[in-house]
């Protein structure tokens, strides 16, 4: 602790492994550091700078007054006895001082720290290349490693850098972590970094939001890991669920008196018409326990099956491709953004502009659930962005009808030079230009679009038949709004308006006024003016006959 008075604080003591060898151990940039720092403290820095030299000697007949630690002014006799105290302070933080610097007895301060400057400041040079080397190199390949090992290793790596003598500001920081993941793994991620710049100045922040979205990503239950291996948890569950199943099978009853596809059990219920069980014992609608699911089940509920023929047969010809989806429901929940998407899925045929039948199967992320592909083409959707319309086409989009909600697969956009960005449940659509187009609403692990509201279909349909029904000389008066019958006819004889089809006569003089025109020309009667006053009293008398009104 530094003090004010004119005895400076005591020599630190300083552990054998943090006091500077010669450079074996350590590098002597970060010990001159320590050394500059406990001197500082204890207002002796002067004596190693050279900026409080030695005082001459001088015979005077009265003692000088003591000066304070930090004085630039100090007596000889001062100077002396803190010149040693600066000395002691380098020697403690060097493991063996005499064997690095000869006659280091007959040295002061200023002399012994030139020394040790003059002597390792030069050996550093190799040293800062192969530290530098080491953090260029530092590049992340290896799934089965942790991140935030990976992270410290890198902070590691740039501290010993800075204290080679290695200028690594942040902006050399941020392009090197933005170097280090090469995998695929982690495009999404660089892509919503680089597309951000403002957002991601710093290497702390870059560093927290790859941790955060791998994490996301990885944790995520319906999502599987990326990588050549999976974590050493979800390795240790996955062999524990085999182990699981496997055991499972061996005590499963092979007798056919036991099987559940025995045709003894077939369910009569027209809603199920399953085996394995009798209608009695149903749980489907129809059954004799009705809405009364296990709590085992996990598929679909209330669905009806198609019983096949009898004589039907099945073929596989070459291998089906895969597809991923959601759920399978028959509600329509929207449109959402799906990471998991191996494709974009919707719901209704009539969002397809171009469309080719076929018959597929594809997986869904709902335990024992399929979604069928009846159909495949160009699909458009129009959602809405700051408060304006954005019609958008999606290529080779699948038609799957028992699907949940239409989906858009995230990697397919991403594949089209989209780039994504997530954070605070939100996520925001660029295009390749940095364009923002889109935004998504995080909900239920996905993130909904908002869509343009549509009118029903059915009333569009009635309002087209109701347009283009021929009517006659009156129904076009009052569709344009009692506009004036010879100005409909002179339209209709110079074919001024297309689709204006007349049911009968044009001619007008068999038209009668109609009653909103008659009501809206009518006019009121002006009052009669008063032809005779009387002069006498009670000679006009007006009587109420019917009482109070």
């Amino acid at each position: 602790m530094a003090s004010n008075g004119a005895i400076p604080p005591s020599i630190p003591e300083v552990p054998d492994d943090q006091k500077f060898d010669g450079g074996i151990c350590l590098a002597w940039k970060p010990v001159e550091r320590k050394i500059l720092n406990a001197l500082k403290n204890a207002g002796l820095v002067g004596y190693t700078d050279g900026s409080i030299p030695q005082p001459p000697l001088t015979t005077s007949p009265t003692r000088p007054d003591a000066t304070p630690v930090y004085s630039i002014t100090p007596s000889r006799e001062e100077w002396q006895f803190r010149n040693d105290r600066a000395k002691g302070t380098i020697e403690s933080y060097i493991s063996d001082l005499p064997s690095l610097v000869t006659d280091v007895d007959k040295k002061n301060a200023l002399e012994t720290m030139e020394a040790l400057i003059n002597e390792f400041g030069k050996t550093d040079d190799m040293r800062k290349v192969h530290t530098m080397t080491r953090l260029r190199n530092h590049v992340y390949r290896d799934p089965s490693v942790p991140l935030e090992e990976f992270f410290q290793n890198f902070r590691d790596l740039r501290k010993s850098a800075i204290e080679a003598g290695n200028d690594v500001p942040d902006i050399l920081s941020r392009e090197l972590l933005l170097a280090a993941f090469p995998t695929t793994e982690f495009d999404t991620i660089m892509q919503n970094i680089m597309a951000n710049p403002s957002t991601f100045r710093t290497p702390a922040s870059i560093i927290q939001h790859i941790t955060y979205q791998h994490s996301r990503s990885e944790n995520r239950p319906d999502a599987a890991v990326s990588g050549d291996s999976l974590p050493k948890a979800n390795h240790a569950a996955l062999l524990t669920r085999i182990e699981q199943l496997e055991k499972l099978l061996a005590a499963r009853p092979t007798s056919s008196a036991n099987s559940v596809q025995s045709p003894e059990k077939r369910c009569t219920n027209p809603n199920c018409l399953r085996v394995g069980h009798v209608a009695e014992e149903c749980f489907r609608k129809g059954g004799g326990k009705e809405g009364q699911y296990p709590a085992w089940w996990k598929g679909k509920k209330d669905s009806r099956i198609v019983v096949p023929a009898a004589n039907a047969t099945t073929a596989s010809i070459g291998e089906m491709p895969q597809y991923y989806a959601l759920a399978a429901s028959e509600e329509n929940s929207g449109t959402c953004a799906d990471s998991g998407a191996s494709d974009h899925f919707f719901k209704n045929r009539s969002d397809f502009v171009t469309y080719m039948p076929c018959s597929q199967t594809c997986q869904s992320s709902e335990a024992s659930t399929t979604l069928k592909v009846i159909g495949y083409g160009q699909a458009t959707k129009t959602f809405v962005h700051n408060g304006k319309d954005i019609t958008i086409t999606f290529d080779h989009a699948l038609h799957t009808p028992n699907i949940s909600s239409d989906l858009i697969s995230i990697s397919k956009l991403d594949g089209k030079g989209c780039q994504i960005l997530f954070g605070k449940g939100i996520a925001k659509f660029y295009l390749p230009d940095g364009t923002h187009f889109l935004t998504g609403y995080g909900q239920n692990g996905l993130y909904k679009l908002k869509e343009k509201v549509k009118a029903p279909t059915s009333a569009y349909v009635a309002k087209s038949r109701s347009l283009h029904k021929p009517v006659d000389l009156a129904g076009w008066h009052k569709r344009f709004g009692h506009a004036g019958i010879s100005r409909i006819v002179i339209a209709i004889q110079r074919k001024l308006l297309d689709g204006l089809v007349i049911k009968g006569s044009t001619d007008p003089t068999h038209l009668r006024e109609c009653d909103p025109c008659h009501m809206g020309k009518a006019k009121r009667r002006p009052f009669d003016a008063i032809t005779t006053r009387t002069t006498k009293r009670l000679a006009r008398v007006h009587v109420d006959l019917t009482g109070p009104m």
